[in-house]
């Protein structure tokens, strides 16, 4: 059995540094990384051969997963969103992994007896991309000065940052019903997707009002908005030009971990992961609701901020308390601090800069643990109903590989222009964006991943192999 390993990647701003860290670690001691964009590792697959294959949740491609299965490759799950704030919420996994590394005991709790049973190991190992916020990799990042220079904003004021969830606010009626229809056959227990979809909307809506009322009331503060790395950025980059402001700046194509580094308060939606990374960072937060969020979201995640608010009049007094005199520093006050390391011990399992590390000791103990390798014939043979469906699921690829190759020999024919080629696209920031989707360079290309290893090494962090007492931090 090989030791080589292929990380599917979801965002590459987002999830890349830290499975480029974990797979650092791995190959200190003798495992071979390798990283790819999902979706599209399927050549890499064939031609690099891996044993094992991380992917950032349990539901993907059902007939590639079961393929994989069939090849006896080992399948591993670290999760790119393992703390669901959601008051319902439970996913169908269809295809058991090998090996599920889970946030938090509450996820892995729910989980655990079908996993188990299915032969599946688990561990909690906690909120890998927390270690980006920890003191130790302080030197990964650029100074605050030098990232607010890069964005033409002035370093020696304050930053109001934005980080903005609503994705799916900017989908077409057609795309929400696809959604819609794909939720259905993914989770066992969710929320209404139309009511997710209207939060998003009214969220959206009303941070056009409030960064509106905030650079007329404030002219010298500078605002930097980032959106979810799976937004239109098409849409904030026209309000931000239509603002038309020098003090106001669209941040993409970057971590989170830049944005929160220029920070004097930041602002975010509903429960997002962005509020208790700004408290982990150190910053105070300030948390958009609406009278939805108590419907879809648990009170616990709701109630960690340390300012709610729901309009631009309750952000002003924020904005006076915070960032226009003597920062008022409520973050920091002992019942915050004691509230934000419960959060923390719950649903992150700790925070010491050292998650990444624990990621790889954990899968390499699992994985010199194994025996012959698993999958195969065996596996089918052990879940019949699966073999089924799997001969289904092949048939019908080979039915749309043909038809999608007899397409391209057709556009060969008449010399006619792709599909997509068509598609009206925008440049942001030097960069082609689909207008209609307007996601702005998610996908990781070959190469991505050597820019964090070189950040990591000048950092200090590959120069010798680090030990801890207890990997899981537990």
């Amino acid at each position: 059995m090989n030791r080589r390993i292929l990380f599917l990647v979801d965002h590459k701003h987002r999830d890349l540094p830290s499975l480029t860290l974990i797979g650092c670690h791995l190959e200190r001691i003798g495992f071979e990384p390798r990283w790819v964009a999902v979706g599209t590792e399927a050549e890499v697959v064939a031609e690099f051969d891996p044993t094992f294959i991380v992917l950032p949740k349990p539901i993907y491609n059902y007939e590639r997963l079961l393929r994989w299965k069939m090849e006896r490759r080992r399948l591993v799950i670290i999760e790119t969103e393992g703390n669901p704030q959601d008051l319902a919420y439970e996913l169908r996994i269809r295809v058991p992994p090998d090996l599920y590394l889970f946030w938090n005991d509450a996820m892995a709790d729910l989980y655990r007896p079908q996993l188990e049973s299915a032969g599946t190991t688990t561990a909690v190992v906690g909120f890998g991309r927390s270690d980006f916020l920890h003191p130790r990799l302080d030197a990964v990042f650029p100074s605050r000065e030098a990232l607010l220079s890069g964005y033409g904003l002035d370093p020696s004021r304050r930053t109001l940052t934005v980080a903005t969830s609503s994705q799916d606010a900017h989908f077409s009626q057609e795309r929400v019903r696809d959604k819609r229809r794909r939720r259905s056959r993914s989770f066992a227990r969710t929320a209404e997707y139309l009511d997710i979809v209207a939060n998003m909307r009214q969220l959206r809506d009303t941070t056009v009002e409030l960064v509106r009322g905030v650079v007329n009331r404030y002219p010298d503060l500078n605002v930097a908005l980032k959106p979810h790395p799976h937004e239109n950025t098409v849409f904030w980059a026209d309000f931000i030009q239509e603002l038309d402001r020098p003090n106001v700046t669209l941040i993409v194509g970057e971590p989170i971990n830049h944005l929160l580094r220029v920070s004097d308060l930041h602002l975010a939606y509903n429960v997002c992961t962005t509020t208790v990374e700004a408290l982990l960072a150190g910053v105070p937060v300030v948390e958009l609701h609406t009278e939805r969020s108590a419907s879809l979201y648990g009170e616990r995640h709701l109630a960690l901020p340390t300012y709610q608010i729901r309009n631009v009049d309750t952000l002003a007094a924020v904005l006076e308390a915070e960032v226009a005199g003597e920062p008022a520093r409520l973050h920091q006050s002992a019942a915050n601090v004691a509230k934000l390391h419960d959060y923390v011990r719950t649903c992150f399992h700790a925070f010491d800069g050292r998650r990444c590390e624990a990621y790889a000791r954990v899968f390499a103990d699992w994985a010199g643990s194994l025996g012959v390798p698993g999958g195969g014939w065996s596996y089918l043979g052990r879940h019949p109903r699966q073999g089924l469906l799997y001969a289904g699921v092949r048939g019908m690829a080979v039915v749309r590989r043909a038809a999608r190759s007899r397409q391209r020999e057709l556009i060969a024919k008449v010399n006619a222009p792709r599909p997509d080629e068509d598609r009206s696209v925008r440049r942001i920031n030097g960069v082609v964006v689909d207008e209609e989707f307007g996601l702005f360079d998610n996908r990781m290309k070959p190469g991505d991943e050597q820019v964090w290893i070189d950040r990591y090494r000048r950092a200090g962090l590959l120069d010798a192999v680090e030990t801890t007492p207890d990997p899981t931090g537990a």
